[in-house]
């Protein structure tokens, strides 16, 4: 049965705020490879990144960004305007980052190949996208979370968990944690 959230604690009563890696080094389901050093943040401050429903309507907006050895990591809002964003933020609330269907996904602008064609060198970061309502994202190691909703011994248990199933994931994700 689903139920609708009818109160919301710590947030403004026109978004709630979300972060997650958005994008990571590893084989999409494009067969592409995204390196993250060549990823440009550029748009972020000068017309800014706006964060769409499944590569669509926009629903939020980016409003931090780093790249490091582990990937593309962001901040961001959702606006409560949009028709699903109830209905992502109940599935964010409800389930662990890792087990959640609720993903990340880039958009490149520009992006410049390798010469096989299978990895991106570079390229504008312009958008990105919440995927897993509809539409899988590309890379399934990407992941999505309410700002600190969760706490942190959670966020850990589940990393090791998930690093104990499936050795291509990073393990070093934990200092992503730690540092806050």
């Amino acid at each position: 049965m689903y139920m609708k959230i009818i109160t919301v604690k710590n947030f403004s009563n026109q978004y709630f705020k979300i972060e997650g890696l958005a994008s990571t080094s590893d084989i999409d389901s494009y067969n592409e490879v995204i390196i993250q050093e060549g990823i440009d943040l550029s748009y972020l401050s000068s017309q800014g990144i706006p964060l769409d429903f499944e590569h669509g309507e926009v629903i939020g907006k980016i409003t931090k960004a780093l790249v490091s050895e582990l990937g593309l990591w962001v901040e961001g809002i959702v606006y409560w305007n949009h028709p699903f964003s109830q209905i992502i933020y109940d599935r964010l609330l409800n389930t662990l980052p890792f087990e959640s269907p609720i993903k990340l996904s880039v958009e490149i602008e520009d992006p410049v190949y390798n010469s096989q064609g299978d990895t991106i060198k570079s390229g504008k970061l312009y958008a990105v996208a919440i995927c897993g309502l509809f539409e899988e994202a590309a890379n399934s190691h990407t992941f999505i979370k309410l700002l600190k909703s969760l706490k942190q011994p959670q966020i850990i248990n589940e990393i090791y968990k998930r690093a104990s199933l499936d050795p291509i994931f990073k393990l070093n994700v934990l200092s992503l944690f730690i540092k806050k």
